[in-house]
């Protein structure tokens, strides 16, 4: 649902139709917060201007707290704005593609991965802040909601 390192932080789980946005937490973890909540983010960060603000802001970093959005295993995702490296890596060609969100074992590590279509999975840590990805589902059984594909790519 979510890593174990996202626990730390506030989370809620994920609503189907959802627009998330991959983000690096202040734990250091990537996760999906939801997009209306990546802009804000966005907005909030600003440039210390000066020598004495940048040694303030160091010290006294702006908290960016925010609530981490949890996903079950077995939810379908259709991600967008994959690093091209990850592209390479894993043979994706389309610019979206639909994923399933599952976790692997508790072996050390994170948990938390996606399935692409030819069954390799990619944990949640490889993927690059700012991947945005819709929830398709919930769950693997249940149907696509129609025309978001094509929605999803113009966002």
């Amino acid at each position: 649902m979510c890593d174990y390192s996202l626990m730390a932080v506030p989370n809620r789980l994920a609503v189907c139709g959802e627009e998330l946005v991959g983000h690096r937490f202040d734990t250091g973890v990537i996760g999906f917060v939801s997009s209306s909540e990546a802009r804000r983010l966005q907005q909030s960060r600003t440039k210390p201007k000066g020598l004495l603000e940048g040694i303030w802001w160091l010290l006294n970093p702006p908290q960016r707290r925010c609530t981490a959005v949890c996903i079950p295993p077995g939810a379908r995702l259709l991600l967008r704005n994959v690093s091209d490296k990850l592209r390479r890596e894993f043979g994706l060609e389309n610019q979206a593609e639909e994923v399933v969100f599952t976790q692997t074992g508790v072996s050390i590590g994170f948990r938390d991965a996606i399935r692409i279509a030819d069954g390799r999975e990619i944990s949640m840590q490889r993927l690059n802040e700012g991947v945005k990805a819709r929830v398709l589902s919930m769950s693997s059984a249940e149907d696509t909601i129609p025309a978001l594909e094509e929605d999803f790519l113009r966002w």
